[in-house]
């Protein structure tokens, strides 16, 4: 009785490789997926549902205090509470009247910023709004209050302004390409990785050598190949009567040639009253279409050929891929 082991099966390399060029066109496609999948779940849930970008103006001011000295003293005001300061009512109530009133406190108070860098005399003001003219209005009438607050507090001599946008700017902050890029990456890990499975777990036959190493039993080889006629004569040629039984139900046996008289079955397991006619048979040859998936029913069907006492005595394999038996055996 035959055996097969498929975890001690050897990995075929150049055919997983040979496999996996005729199928790269995979790759690019699931990149293109992932990117369309990932990129579009991105923006839809930034732009469309979170309604995040945002528009942002900012103002450079120099503080110049009354004395020098007095700088370090402040220091600590001045580096950490500027952000608080700008959205107390002072600057809030003067920016309000600055508008005209066609925006609101709160508005204002959630669009407002403010710091201070490595230089304490240096002052950032920045507006940021959904609205890039809000997010400029608001900003400039910022930029003013911050100028007049100068005159409410003693240890300010002056606030001036240094350099302002002419215009609110995009800061939304939304990688679209970067999560394009992830999503490419992503698809193409998948694919891999899915292909890699499949391939694991496929039990298809592509080469006539897979037949006599899996099965332990000789192979004609498949009809493209050179050595096909000659193989056929050497292996069948001392036996009388021949039969040529496909593997599965889904195998056309109509058109092989194996170069001598033969008799045509039906497959055993579909049709089991072929056990028959097969009965003690001397010599049978199974047909095996190449990757059709089909390991399996070829194991059921070689089970239930030996099962009637008849001898298989060799493989023959249909349906080949004519370019991939080619590039296999080529040097």
């Amino acid at each position: 009785m035959w055996e097969c082991d498929y975890a001690r099966e050897p990995l075929d390399y150049r055919l997983l490789c040979l496999r996996l060029i005729k199928k790269i066109w995979i790759l690019p496609v699931a990149a293109l997926i992932g990117m369309v999948v990932i990129g579009g779940s991105y923006h839809m849930s930034k732009l469309c549902f979170g309604h995040t970008r945002t528009y942002q103006t900012d103002s450079l001011l120099y503080i110049d205090f009354v004395d020098t000295s007095l700088g370090a003293d402040y220091d600590f005001y001045n580096r950490y509470t500027w952000n608080e300061v700008v959205t107390t009512d002072f600057f809030v109530d003067y920016a309000y009247e600055e508008l005209g009133g066609r925006v609101s406190k709160d508005e204002i108070r959630q669009s407002a910023y403010a710091t201070v860098e490595s230089d304490v005399r240096y002052l950032m003001i920045r507006g940021i709004n959904k609205d890039p003219q809000l997010s400029y209005d608001i900003e400039r009438a910022l930029e003013k209050a911050t100028v007049a607050f100068a005159d409410t507090k003693k240890e300010f001599k002056s606030i001036t302004l240094v350099k302002h946008d002419d215009a609110a700017y995009d800061a939304s902050n939304i990688r679209l390409k970067t999560a394009a890029v992830l999503g490419a990456c992503v698809g193409l890990f998948a694919a891999l990785v899915w292909w890699l499975v499949s391939s694991a777990a496929d039990t298809s036959i592509y080469l006539p050598s897979t037949l006599e190493k899996r099965f332990k039993i000789k192979a004609i080889g498949a009809p493209s190949m050179s050595e096909y006629e000659e193989n056929a004569k050497i292996l069948l040629g001392g036996f009388n009567k021949v039969f040529l039984v496909p593997a599965d139900d889904k195998t056309d046996v109509s058109g092989v040639n194996l170069y001598r008289e033969h008799i045509n079955c039906l497959n055993p397991v579909a049709e089991p009253s072929e056990c028959e006619k097969l009965k003690d048979a001397e010599c049978v040859v199974l047909a095996v279409k190449a990757g059709a998936h089909n390991g399996k029913r070829v194991e059921r069907t070689l089970e239930e050929v030996l099962r009637v006492g008849a001898k298989v005595r060799a493989f023959v394999l249909v349906d080949e891929d004519v370019r991939l038996i080619k590039w296999y055996y080529r040097k």
